[in-house]
């Protein structure tokens, strides 16, 4: 099986997921170049990317998201995983519903099997979103981003943060309250046109 972790920040997820030794390969992806990952994080990162190299873990930086096709043309994967996803910034719900409908469609040239997205509750903006459930126009909307790739929701499972304690992100010590993630599982399933 193989699996690829995309905007893995500081890589900590990739450890984890690491640890749970799944079969078949791991890519881990980060957004910054490896220079610019190294002043934000710290000379330990060097630490953590050499330990999944040495566990044969594919490392790749400077990974757009949004323009796979770029860097992945031939590559398919089992399972992909995208943690939080998020445009940068507060209130910038129409750049996020961007961000995933740009993404959804730069899967769907790599996906062989599930993609996984987590999202905190209201931003969805699914029935799972309970208590946190806003009016659709004030969510990001991630079924219909996924729909418009082909890709349809199967099931909304919950984020386990029992092996993964997040305490901070892009390298400050802020909180970030992941316990309440919501794991958004699509496939690919395109619209078949019909004659009539």
């Amino acid at each position: 099986m193989s699996t690829i972790i995309f905007g893995d920040g500081d890589l900590s997820f990739s450890s984890i997921f690491l640890k749970g030794k799944r079969p078949g390969s791991l890519t881990s992806t980060v957004f910054l170049s490896k220079d610019q990952l190294i002043a934000t994080y710290g000379p330990e990162i060097k630490e953590r990317v050499a330990a999944l190299e040495a566990n044969e873990v594919d490392v790749m930086y400077s990974v757009d998201v949004t323009l796979l096709p770029d860097t992945l043309s031939s590559q398919k994967f089992d399972l992909i995983i995208f943690n939080f996803p998020h445009s940068g910034g507060k209130s910038k719900i129409n750049e996020n519903r961007k961000l995933l409908i740009d993404m959804f469609q730069s899967f769907s040239g790599i996906a062989s099997g599930e993609i996984h997205v987590t999202l905190l509750p209201g931003q969805g903006g699914t029935p799972a979103d309970g208590g946190r459930c806003r009016a659709k126009g004030n969510t990001w909307q991630v079924r219909d981003a996924a729909a418009q790739a082909g890709f349809i929701l199967i099931r909304i499972d919950k984020f386990d943060t029992s092996t993964y304690n997040l305490t901070g992100y892009r390298g400050s010590q802020k909180n970030f309250r992941c316990q309440t993630g919501l794991i958004h599982v699509f496939i690919y399933r395109p619209l078949q046109s019909v004659q009539l």
